[in-house]
C-alpha cells in the first residue's frame, strides 16, 4: 500500500480489506479471508474513509501503469515506424501502423493542451490538482 495512503483513518479489518481489493480479489472471496458476514464487509466498505482510500489507491495503481507505459511508448512507436516503413508488411498492416501513430500523437497533443489549460485555470484560482504541465 502506498505511503500517502493514511492508515491512521482506516480500522485493520479496513486495510485488509484494501489490500485484498488491491490484488484483484473478488468480494465474496474477501468475506471468506478476512472471516466476516457480508454485511460486515458491505458496511466497512461503504465507509467515506475507506471509500476516499480505495479511490486513491486506484489513482496510484493507474498512474503507475500509466507511468509504465509511458517508459514504453518510445519503443513501441519505434516498433510502429518499423512496421509502416517494413514493405514486407501488408499494405492493411502498414496502414493500421500509420493510423496508431497519428491517433498517439493526437491523443498526447490533446492531453497535454488540456494539462496545460486546466493548469492555468488553476493557477487563476490558486489551486493545485497535481497536473502536471
Amino acid at each position: 500500500m502506498s505511503e500517502d495512503l493514511d492508515k491512521d483513518e482506516l480500522s485493520p479489518l479496513q486495510e485488509k480489506i484494501l489490500i485484498l481489493l488491491n490484488q484483484g480479489e473478488k468480494p465474496v472471496d474477501i468475506i471468506k479471508a478476512v472471516g466476516v458476514a457480508k454485511g460486515t464487509y458491505y458496511f466497512q466498505t461503504r465507509k467515506p474513509e475507506f471509500k476516499a482510500a480505495y479511490r486513491r489507491l486506484r489513482a496510484e495503481n493507474f498512474e503507475a501503469a500509466f507511468s509504465r507505459m509511458q517508459n514504453s511508448l518510445i519503443t513501441d512507436v519505434k516498433l510502429l515506424e518499423t512496421i509502416r516503413d517494413d514493405n514486407l508488411q501488408t499494405a492493411q498492416t502498414r496502414m493500421k501502423a500509420v493510423r496508431l501513430l497519428l491517433e498517439y500523437s493526437v491523443n498526447a497533443y490533446e492531453r497535454e493542451q488540456l494539462e496545460r489549460r486546466i493548469a492555468e485555470v488553476e493557477e487563476k484560482l490558486g489551486i493545485n490538482s497535481g497536473f502536471k504541465t
